[in-house]
């Protein structure tokens, strides 16, 4: 609960602060791979919203949210257990990040992130026709890196790539997580 509040009392930071320079939206179209070890890797995707605030020349704060939008399925035959199915779903993500760039001529940019993040993932298995659906989450360290090309002054295609905080379940196994994201970049 205390990690929330962190995140939160952040948020209210990174939104509430104001900047000489123009603030900026970006909307990511997100493909996470999620490897649960000793079982198998699940590819669900999830639509993410950022707002990237300014707080020097080459420094944002990034507040980002994530939601999933597909879910990713393996199903098996066991000869005891029968059809054996478990898909994997991001619930949620959100967190916020410190963002460096550098200019790459007029309109491009290169970055790293830097940042604190929770995740959130629903699992759901069927076994002899019972199905059973647990949600576990992880707050952790974040880190990525990408790049911009700017269509005009305004707006940018982004492309990054982030290593996120493996999710814990229930001391079993790991959800080690990485995404691939390609997203739309506003200016305000």
């Amino acid at each position: 609960m205390e990690k929330t509040k962190l995140i939160i009392g952040a948020s209210i930071l990174l939104f509430g602060s104001m900047s000489v320079q123009a603030a900026k939206l970006q909307i990511d179209y997100m493909m996470l791979e999620a490897d649960l070890e000793d079982v198998d890797e699940f590819e669900p995707d999830a639509i993410q919203l950022k707002y990237l605030n300014p707080v020097g020349p080459s420094t944002d704060i990034m507040g980002v949210f994530a939601l999933g939008i597909s879910d990713d399925k393996i199903e098996e035959f066991d000869p005891f257990f029968g059809t054996v199915s478990l898909s994997v779903d991001l619930a949620t993500m959100f967190g916020i990040y410190v963002r460096a760039h550098a200019d790459l001529g007029t309109n491009g940019q290169i970055f790293g992130q830097l940042g604190l993040v929770r995740l959130e993932y629903d699992l759901e298995a069927e076994i002899f026709g019972l199905s059973d659906s647990e949600s576990y989450d992880e707050f952790g360290l974040a880190f990525g890196f990408g790049a911009s090309f700017g269509f005009s002054e305004q707006t940018a295609l982004v492309i990054e790539y982030n290593q996120l905080p493996d999710v814990d379940i229930e001391d079993i196994a790991d959800i080690e997580t990485t995404s691939l994201s390609v997203g739309l970049q506003m200016s305000f």
